[in-house]
C-alpha cells in the first residue's frame, strides 16, 4: 500500500477531499494541478467532476464499492 493511500482515511475525510478537489477545478484550477496536489488519478477526478455537475455536492457523498 502506498504511503498516501486513501484507504487509510476515514469516510468523512475522503468526502471532504472529493468536494475540495471538485471545487478547485470548478474555480478554474486545472484538473492536472489538483491531481498532482492531492494524489488522485485522472479518471477518478473526472468521475467526481461529472457526478458533481449532475447532482451537486450531495453526489460526492460517501462512495461505497
Amino acid at each position: 500500500m502506498r504511503e498516501n493511500d486513501g484507504r487509510k482515511l476515514g469516510r468523512q475525510t475522503l468526502e471532504e477531499l472529493r468536494i475540495r478537489a471538485v471545487q478547485r477545478v470548478e474555480a478554474g484550477e486545472s484538473p492536472e494541478t489538483v491531481i498532482a496536489a492531492l494524489g488522485f488519478t485522472r479518471p477518478r477526478i473526472y468521475e467526481w467532476i461529472a457526478k458533481y455537475r449532475e447532482g451537486g455536492v450531495e453526489a460526492l457523498g460517501p462512495v461505497l464499492k
